[in-house]
Formats: structure tokens, C-alpha cells, sequence
């Protein structure tokens, strides 16, 4: 733990580093970095007792049944138990039974509920003498995909209840016994994120958590946080061509089920280190996201950066020009070109989003969600559209402005082009119609005058002393604060308000 006099030190420094994460341990900062792991030899520290049971649960599944079949031929397992909460009903079950059978091994697919810890003690119970439990593979899971903010109790608890809660039972229940390995199938999502799947990353860092856990205490552990595989059961057959494109785009390409076989004996080889990332890598496709700043830091030493692309090569959107070129490549074009500059940045952006061949596949006047885009999709054009602009833009900004004409105009609005040409006469053709109207004003009308006078004179002096930082900083907070933020500002500013309004009424 750090001590009272390093840990302000620490703070201090902390503050002045541009990191999303740092971890402060006796007095020094660690910032989170994935790196390759050396395989070596794969094929062999772990030895798997062939007179022992090994326990998969989610067992009737692709990932189980995937495992199942290499425990058996590559390292001679011969007694199996699969679990999961359909068991002998589950679809495909009786088939993977036989076919295990085949290969030479003993196989029980049994119905059970590990998120319940009776049931879970029940089903270890019940294992013949001559067999003991030798091994425990978790692989069972659940997604319920939703964005953060939508997320119910419901969504939440479906996730966590096969993963989190089972896992304890498991290591509750084990705790006392020799176990050759206990394997939790983890996800990537708990380590770098998942748009959509705060509740499943949630689950699997807690599996992470508990693999530290039991390493700790001196029993066997690895969380094996997997990458997207090529071939998982309800997960893969769940995702669009939005959603495999999104993927791709990562730098984290769906694995053969022969290749994640193969991280699984090299993780199991790597008794050090309870939690490991298993995944295959596009060091292409990572090597974009940081060119076009969207890498995140905890990724940077597997991808470095390379040179910034020249406009026109064909690069993807994410890899365009940063705001501030942006915004002096706008500033000396007139209105029409900004826009169309700006409509053709939109549209290049959500084809290379949607995965389309083609830019005109992207139709200016056409609605964004006629196109494909979902909720999180949507989420991802806001996100690149606000680094490409340097804007911060909201997370409704695709509904309030639905089409790519519409949003190529909001854009145009909120970009500042600095002071060319047109954009004075713009200025000044708004003071000239100002000016016109001026006359209106019936000079009886003391009142008016006055105040048009006065509104006039304030902002001269806005003029004179510059934006006012004050406001900027407040529009800033409240664009990033929550919704639950945004209604305490406004319930203190009201309270103070009645404040002062009682004040001067007693004083009056």
C-alpha cells in the first residue's frame, strides 16, 4: 500500500499525465500495457489425470464442445462431465455425446444450474470415488447486449448469474481439492471494452478478479480473456454485418476454433499469470486506429504509431486529417464547399462504419437508420465524427439529425473557420441588417431604446474583452456530465436563486 507522504506525491504527478488509467502502488505509477506473451512449448506442463473427471460447464456449447473434443485427442482426457443448465435437452447434445464416446471417452451431460450453489454442490457430490474432479473449465455465458445507459436490472443480472455467480460456486465448492487446472473463460471485453456490453465485461472482469483470487491462495488459476471466435454458438448467429464489420475494425479478427485451441494449451502452460488475453490480431487494422487517434492507450505497444497518411490515398475516415487541419482546410472555402467538403467527410464516415463498397451506397437525403445503423453504430459515427472535428458532440446527434445532409449542416454550424474572407462578410452582413433594423424602433419608445441601448453596449464589451472562459468551461461540464449531474446543477442554481431572491426581498 502506498504511504501517507508518497501517495500526494503521486497524485500530484498522476494529475499531469494524459492516461485513462494509472495505477499508484508505493508511491509510483503504473500505466496499463498489453504485450505479447512467448508461447514456447505448448504441448506440455499441464498433465491431465486420466482417471480424474473434468467439469465443463456450459457444456453442450460450440466453446465446451470445442474443448471437449481437443481434452480428449490431444491430452487424453477420459472422463468428462458437461454441465449446463439444458443439459441432455440442449440441441446437438446426444450427438456430441456419441461423438465423444468415439474418440474414446467417458461422457455425462447432465442438466444443472451452477449459479446456484446447492445445485453446484449436488453435481460434485455425486461424482464416482474411482473419478474424482480433477479439472474445472467455465465456460458458460450469456450476452444481453445493450448500450450503458439503457441497461436494466434484468439485462444485468442475466449476465452476471451464469458467469460471475457460477464462478464462485465453482471455487467455493473446489477450494479444498487437488485440481490439475480451473479454467474461466473470459472475454477481451473486461479488459479494453465492448460497445454495448457493459454487463458482459462486468461479469468477465470479475472471472478475471477471482483467477487473482485463487492465485493468490495458492490454487490453480486462469482466466483466459478470449477474443471473438470464428464459430460461438448463439453470440456469432446474433451479430449483423454492421456488427462483424464493427468487429473487424478493432483489430481483434474472429479465430478458428484450431488456432484459440492452440492459445489455450500455451496458456495453460503459463502458471505465472492467472489472467491472459487469447485472441488473434490485425496489426493493420490496429495500427489505423492509432494513426486516426482512436487506439486506446492500453493497446499502443502492440500496434505503434506510424506516419499520418496523405488526404487522397484512400485511407478509411478514422484515418483523416486531425480537427485542427480540418478546420484550416474549411476555413478559406465558401459555404457551399464547406458543406460539401463536410457531407462527403459524414457519408465516407458511416459507408466505412457500415462496411459499404461504396461511398454513393451512402445517399445524402437518406435516413441513417434506414441504412443500418443501430444504436451502437450510431454511437461509433458520433465518436469519430467528434475526434475528426475536435467537437463534442452528443450522444443523440445521429436522431437530431438524421440524415447525412442534415448532420453535414449541424457540423458546418458548430465548426469555427477562423476569419477568412467570407466568414467576415458574414459577420458583417449581420451587423448591417442589425443596423437596418435599428430604425424600427419608434423613438417615443423610451423603454425600448433603453434597453436595445443597453443590450447593445453589453455585448460591445463582450466583444471588447474576449470569450468569456467561464462559460465556455460550464457549456463544457454539462455537455459531458449525466443526466442525474445536469439535475443537480440546475436544483442548485434554482435553490441559490431563491436564495437570493428571499434575501433581497428582506432586505427590501
Amino acid at each position: 500500500p502506498d504511504t501517507p507522504t508518497a501517495l500526494p506525491h503521486a497524485l500530484h504527478h498522476a494529475h499531469t499525465h494524459h492516461e485513462p488509467q494509472l495505477a499508484i502502488r508505493q508511491g509510483h505509477l503504473h500505466t496499463p500495457r498489453l504485450t505479447r506473451h512467448p508461447t514456447g512449448n505448448t504441448t506440455g506442463n499441464t498433465t491431465w489425470n486420466p482417471h480424474g473427471t473434468v467439469l465443463i460447464t456450459g457444456g453442450t456449447g460450440t466453446l465446451a464442445a470445442h474443448t471437449a473434443r481437443h481434452l480428449v485427442t490431444q491430452h487424453g482426457v477420459r472422463h468428462l462431465l458437461l454441465a449446463s443448465r439444458t443439459g441432455p435437452n440442449a440441441p446437438g447434445a446426444d450427438q456430441l455425446r456419441k461423438e465423444l464416446q468415439e474418440l474414446g471417452a467417458h461422457v455425462t451431460i447432465t442438466a444443472c444450474d451452477v449459479a446456484d450453489p446447492e445445485a453446484t454442490e449436488a453435481l460434485l457430490h455425486n461424482l464416482p470415488p474411482q473419478h474424482p474432479l480433477t479439472a474445472v473449465i467455465h465456460t458458460a455465458g450469456v450476452v444481453e447486449d445493450a448500450t450503458f445507459t439503457s441497461l436494466s436490472v434484468p439485462e444485468l443480472e442475466a449476465v452476471l448469474r451464469p458467469k460471475a455467480d457460477a464462478a464462485w460456486n465453482l471455487h467455493h465448492a473446489t477450494r479444498h481439492l487437488d485440481l490439475d487446472a480451473f479454467v474461466l473463460y473470459s472475454s477481451l471485453a473486461a479488459t479494453v471494452g465492448s460497445p454495448g456490453q457493459a454487463n458482459y465485461a462486468a461479469a468477465n472482469a470479475y472471472l478475471d478478479a477471482l483467477a487473482h483470487h485463487r492465485h493468490h491462495q495458492g490454487l490453480p488459476a486462469t482466466s483466459l480473456a478470449w477474443g471473438p471466435w470464428a464459430d460461438t454458438d448463439g453470440m456469432a448467429g446474433l451479430l449483423s454485418e454492421t456488427d462483424v464489420a464493427r468487429i473487424a475494425r478493432t483489430g481483434f479478427p474472429p479465430m478458428t476454433a484450431e488456432y484459440g485451441l492452440g492459445l489455450l494449451d500455451a496458456a495453460l502452460t503459463a502458471s505465472d499469470h492467472p489472467l491472459l488475453i487469447g485472441t488473434a490480431l490485425d496489426t493493420a487494422a490496429l495500427r489505423s486506429r492509432a494513426d486516426g487517434g482512436d487506439l486506446p492507450p492500453i493497446l499502443a505497444d502492440l500496434a505503434p504509431r506510424t506516419a499520418r497518411r496523405a488526404q487522397g490515398t484512400g485511407a478509411p475516415a478514422q484515418a483523416t486529417p486531425a480537427a485542427s487541419s480540418l478546420k484550416d482546410q474549411l476555413a478559406g472555402l465558401g459555404a457551399a464547399e464547406r458543406q460539401e467538403r463536410l457531407l462527403d467527410l459524414v457519408r465516407r464516415t458511416t459507408s466505412s462504419i457500415l462496411a459499404y463498397p461504396d461511398v454513393s451506397d451512402v445517399p445524402a437525403r437518406s435516413g441513417f437508420l434506414d441504412m443500418g445503423l443501430d444504436s451502437l453504430s450510431t454511437i461509433e459515427l458520433r465518436n469519430v465524427l467528434g475526434r475528426l472535428t475536435g467537437l463534442q458532440l452528443p450522444a443523440t446527434l445521429i436522431f437530431d439529425h438524421p440524415t447525412p445532409a442534415a448532420l453535414a449542416r449541424h457540423l458546418d454550424g458548430l465548426l469555427a473557420y477562423g476569419t477568412g474572407p467570407e466568414r467576415q462578410d458574414d459577420i458583417l452582413g449581420e451587423l448591417r441588417r442589425l443596423d437596418s433594423s435599428l430604425f424600427s424602433v419608434p423613438a417615443g419608445n423610451s423603454r425600448l431604446r433603453a434597453e436595445v441601448k443597453e443590450q447593445l453596449q453589453s455585448m460591445l464589451r463582450k466583444f471588447d474583452d474576449g470569450p468569456d472562459d467561464n462559460s465556455g468551461q460550464l457549456a463544457d461540464a454539462l455537455t459531458s456530465a449525466s443526466a442525474e449531474e445536469v439535475l443537480q446543477f440546475i436544483d442548485r442554481e434554482f435553490s441559490d436563486n431563491l436564495r437570493d431572491s428571499g434575501e433581497a426581498g428582506s432586505h427590501g
